[in-house]
Formats: C-alpha cells, structure tokens, sequence
C-alpha cells in the first residue's frame, strides 16, 4: 500500500512538473512568434531603408552629373570671355592706337 501511495505521489509530482513545462513551452513558442514577427518588421523596413538610399544615391548622381554640366558650360564661358578680352588687348602690352 505505501508503494502505491508513494508511486501516485510521484505521479503527482510528474504530472505537475509536465504542467509546468508544457506552460514553459507555450510561453516559449508565444515569445518565438512574436520575435519572428518583430524580425519581419525589421527586414521589411531594410528593405525600406535601402530602396530609399539607392533612390537618393541616383538622385545624388543625377545631381552630380547635372552640376558637372552646368560647371563645363561656365568654364566655357570664362574661356571665351577670357578670349575676347585677350583679343581687346594688345599682344606686346603696348596700348593699341585710338583706343
């Protein structure tokens, strides 16, 4: 009689700590689900982020190529103008006559 009472109290005490760990489990598998879902989020805004930095990387680019345009048309101008301004003055640094 005693072997019975002692084995139904390990029994007991067996089905309390499998109650206890199936809580555990399902405690676990909760948190597991949402940290999936939270590690979704941050890769969808990587995704985000980096769309957004090669937009502005080719906007940057754009912007780039446009002021070494606008750049090489001053140049350019500052070089005629230099020229006619170089074709104003005398070669010899002499004034030029009936000017």
């Amino acid at each position: 009689m005693q072997q019975f009472d002692q084995i139904e109290r390990m029994l007991d005490r067996l089905g309390g700590r499998l109650s206890t760990l199936q809580k555990e489990r399902d405690a676990a598998q909760a948190e597991l689900a949402s940290l999936k879902g939270q590690l979704q989020e941050k890769e969808l805004e990587l995704i985000r982020v980096k769309k957004d930095m090669q937009r502005t990387i080719e906007q940057l680019e754009r912007e780039k190529v446009n002021l070494q345009k606008e750049l090489q048309q001053q140049e350019q101008r500052v070089s005629e103008l230099f020229g006619k301004i170089r074709s104003l003055l005398p070669e010899d640094g002499s004034p030029r006559p009936g000017v």
